[in-house]
């Protein structure tokens, strides 16, 4: 003869009145709701919670993740003790920390302290979007006064009543004066130069400025479109995207605006990589011009103011 089981039951109001404890696997049956609670012989009828089967967990799945979907390709990422994304679940493609970090550093290329930002170079350059213009503006006009006043120093020596020693007063004059200013010239243009060569060719150069472009782009182009405002460790404020506008601020770091890129750092430089070298041949080269006008002309006016002598005549230069 087959033994037939009946369980506690009553309506949802007698248990919830009622409230009773169930002993470990006893079954509790609501008549009008047609759910029971399994007790756990510690927690009473209120604290229990209703039974479920597989078919009553489908119309709800989607509050609820599958084991076998965890950190799996298209499933859900999982977090570490600290609540980030473990590295491996984040995707190569996704412009990380380190990937920026790396960029950045790329970018500085062991520059000075003192001039790893665009403001510090802008500021090495007196904040001169022209500054190669300038330089060539400078060494021009310190020619020209200098060849003008030996030329004016030299005519009037020409018509001196005693030409040999106003040629030789000339020619010491004129020396004197185009050494000094030729030294003060010099020193100028070395200090243009030596500025310029330790305080921004070594990092305004074609290699950063593709470094640069190329870190710039896929910093915005990976954070923009893929990252967005997802945190990196889980405390707020600190995204990718904000991480990266940090570093980039702190690389500008107050620039001015017509100097506040690789490109226009160059183009201040003439586009030249070797802008030191060039200032620095310009200069040797002016120097040299200076003195070889200046000496030529002063030997011309010391020859023409020469006397000489014909049939016992002393014949005077003009």
């Amino acid at each position: 003869m087959s033994t037939r089981m009946q369980q506690r039951r009553g309506t949802s109001d007698q248990w919830t009145n009622i409230n009773p404890t169930l002993a470990e696997g006893e079954f509790g049956w609501e008549s009008d709701t047609n759910s029971f609670k399994i007790g756990d012989g510690v927690n009473n009828w209120s604290s229990l919670e209703y039974f479920q089967d597989n078919e009553a967990l489908s119309a709800s799945l989607g509050d609820y993740v599958e084991i076998s979907s965890l950190a799996a390709p298209d499933g859900v990422a999982t977090l570490d003790a600290d609540g980030t994304l473990e590295p491996t679940q984040i995707p190569s493609s996704l412009a990380t920390t380190s990937y920026v970090d790396s960029a950045v550093s790329s970018l500085i290329d062991a520059a000075p302290g003192a001039l790893d930002t665009l403001n510090e170079l802008a500021a090495a350059l007196n904040d001169d979007a022209n500054f190669f213009t300038t330089i060539g503006t400078d060494i021009s006009d310190g020619d020209t006064a200098t060849l003008t006043a030996a030329e004016d120093y030299a005519d009037g020596l020409a018509v001196n009543y005693d030409p040999a020693g106003a040629a030789d007063a000339a020619e010491t004059a004129t020396n004197s004066y185009t050494d000094g200013e030729i030294s003060t010239l010099d020193t100028s243009l070395k200090a243009y130069a030596d500025t310029a060569e330790s305080d921004a060719i070594s990092t305004a150069s074609s290699d950063a400025t593709a470094k640069a472009d190329a870190a710039e782009a896929n910093a915005e182009s990976y954070t923009d479109s893929l990252i967005g405002d997802v945190t990196v460790d889980g405390t707020g404020g600190n995204t990718v995207t904000d991480r990266i506008a940090s570093a980039v601020s702190s690389l500008v770091d107050s620039a001015p605006g017509a100097l506040d890129t690789l490109n226009e750092l160059a183009s201040a430089l003439n586009d030249d990589e070797n802008a030191f070298t060039t200032l620095t041949a310009y200069a040797d080269q002016a120097e040299l011009d200076a003195v070889s006008t200046s000496n030529a002309y002063t030997d011309s006016a010391v020859a023409g103011a020469q006397p000489t002598f014909t049939n016992n005549f002393m014949l005077m230069g003009a």
